[in-house]
């Protein structure tokens, strides 16, 4: 009887759900074709919010909610969207800002210690995935031959979009296996517009070498624009916040649109616009303002990707498992071990490999073209589609608590510590007993090094960003180079003689863990910092003596100025304001060469 009527309830709700699908699709057909298309992104943005706050309520990632969203109301799901073409091209415009913004991250000077290893890494690392992916996919017999070179090609890349926006999100595109990421990424990226030319209808050699003549054309457009126009460009600009809006936006548009003219991707013009940009004096201001821009889009991508999958064969379940395997398991663990045999630490090569572990946007692209040529199945390209959503659904989880996972499964590789980590032997160390020790020293900890510096043979930082490392060296103050995340770094600190510790990081569980290391070893004073105040009132209760939260003190900073000059004569407030604007530029530019 039960199972009678849960059948029952099964056919009404399955008739409930085709009787509303039908109902709002006939009131669809009869909107004008341009409000179809503003109720079309109503729909995404609103059932998109939806998720999203499902998912910050139950502490899911809001990249796999969005995909849901997608998953929800495409043809899988309720089929709401009827323009998806329309979408699929504005969620390309979020790849574009996405990458705009990364782009300008990612000062060239300093990717050039990661160049040569990178490249090597990539090409490597594409070349043994692929052998393994196609050797793999062969045994299954389901698949024609070209079938399984695009499914090869397509597990081989990871995912630039993706990666990039979790990295930001977690303030490490400085860090040494961030670039080292960004490198092999890249790699990856021209790797796949050359493939796409390679896997064209009409393929031969000249169109592999036009495709490379291209990028070079569009290299040498983004180096015009970094050496000649920017800076005299953005100089003007910054007069009216209205230009610092538009013409940021309309450099991307014009390098994407470049991009198109050339046959490449947009994504290739996009990221090297932002590049033009990684040393300008003016790309903080540009961040702030492009970064709503990038986010609103990006919704837009992650939605439409759950847009793409139609259907699904059970006989592919078995191919899916493997190819997951392969992306989640076999990609890290080869990476891992590639970048490990290049000179990087255990801890670098095991955080490199964890964030690649997800197919690409690349491989939907290239994978979609062979659809429109014939040359695969709606079967397989479902496939891809389903395995990339899978994939991307999960990369969050992973790289969010990738240094979580190194320290729990970093005995697994003991066996290779042996090998050399001649690349990342910074850091410097005088015989003067230590007494303060400042973890981060980017920002905030600059502006504390500058207060302390008469004391600096006392000092201690700890920091993962290389540049600033070699800076410290320089100037013979005492540094480790290294995550505060890192209980191997951590060890490295004799904590009997620690007196005070600061913590410039507003990572709460970084700074859990330095208070109960603190607590156990000295009597040092422990100041932290937090960015939310729930989580400033819990360092307290671990028993902080106190945290700094940036902006709460800028309110206080900015309220006793005002206080300070509302105090004065209207007649002097004008002349005090600029004496304090002139003093505080001065300090900022020394606190700057202080490091750079």
């Amino acid at each position: 009887m039960v199972t009678i009527g849960v059948l029952g309830i099964s056919t009404y709700a399955v008739k409930a759900f085709d009787f509303f699908r039908t109902s709002f699709m006939t009131s669809l057909s009869n909107v004008e074709p341009t409000t179809q298309i503003t109720l079309d992104i109503a729909i995404i943005i609103i059932v998109a919010a939806i998720f999203a706050l499902i998912g910050k309520l139950s502490k899911i990632e809001l990249i796999p909610m969005y995909i849901l969203a997608g998953l929800v109301i495409g043809p899988i799901g309720f089929g709401l969207v009827r323009h998806t073409g329309l979408i699929n091209a504005l969620s390309e415009l979020g790849i574009a800002f996405l990458l705009f913004v990364a782009g300008m991250e990612i000062s060239t000077r300093k990717l050039k210690e990661t160049t040569k290893p990178g490249v090597t890494i990539g090409i490597i690392e594409l070349v043994l995935m692929f052998g393994i992916s196609f050797g793999l996919l062969l045994l299954f017999h389901v698949f024609s031959l070209v079938e399984v070179v695009y499914i090869a090609i397509a597990v081989s890349l990871s995912s630039t979009v993706v990666v990039i926006k979790l990295l930001a999100d977690k303030h490490e595109l400085s860090t040494l296996h961030s670039r080292l990421i960004i490198t092999i990424l890249i790699v990856q990226d021209i790797a796949s517009i050359l493939l796409l030319s390679a896997l064209a209808a009409s393929f031969s050699w000249l169109t592999l070498m036009m495709a490379f003549f291209k990028l070079v054309i569009i290299g040498a457009l983004a180096m015009f624009f970094k050496k000649v126009v920017n800076e005299p460009l953005f100089r003007f600009s910054a007069k009216s916040p209205d230009l610092m809006l538009i013409v940021p936006i309309s450099l991307v548009f014009l390098f994407s649109f470049a991009s198109g003219l050339l046959g490449l991707s947009i994504v290739i013009g996009s990221f090297l616009a932002g590049l033009t940009l990684a040393d300008s004096e003016y790309k903080i201001d540009i961040e702030a303002k492009m970064r709503p821009l990038r986010d609103f889009f990006a919704v837009l991508f992650f939605v439409s990707l759950g847009m793409q999958l139609s259907k699904f064969s059970i006989k592919l379940v078995l191919p899916l498992i493997v190819i997951f395997l392969l992306v989640i398991v076999v990609k890290p663990i080869l990476t891992f071990v590639t970048t490990r045999m290049f000179g990087y630490k255990r801890r670098t090569s095991i955080l490199t490999g964890l964030s690649l572990g997800q197919m690409s946007e690349f491989g939907l692209i290239l994978i979609l073209q062979g659809l429109l040529f014939g040359s695969i199945s709606r079967e397989t390209f479902s496939l891809v589609v389903f395995a990339t959503i899978i994939t991307i659904g999960i990369s969050p989880y992973i790289i969010r608590k990738s240094h979580g996972m190194y320290e729990k499964t970093k005995w697994l590789f003991k066996g290779l510590d042996k090998m050399s980590s001649h690349r990342e032997k910074l850091g410097y160390m005088s015989e003067d007993k230590k007494s303060i020790l400042l973890i981060g020293c980017h920002r905030m900890g600059s502006i504390i090094l500058k207060q302390i510096e008469k004391m600096k043979s006392k000092l201690l930082i700890v920091d993962f960003n290389p540049e600033t490392i070699k800076s410290l060296m320089k100037q013979k103050i005492s540094c480790i180079y290294g995550d505060a995340g890192n209980s191997e770094v951590i060890e490295r600190v004799k904590w009997k003689d620690i007196a005070i510790v600061i913590s410039t990081i507003p990572d709460l569980t970084i700074n859990k863990n330095l208070i109960k290391i603190a607590r156990k070893n000295s009597d040092a004073i422990v100041i932290m910092t937090s960015e939310k105040i729930h989580e400033a009132l819990e360092l307290y209760a671990q028993g902080a003596d106190y945290v700094i939260l940036p902006y709460v003190v800028s309110g206080e900073h900015a309220y006793i100025v005002m206080r300070h000059i509302l105090g004065m004569p209207i007649k002097d407030r004008r002349k005090t304001l600029s004496e304090m604007r002139q003093r505080h530029i001065e300090q900022l530019k020394s606190v700057h060469r202080l490091l750079y």
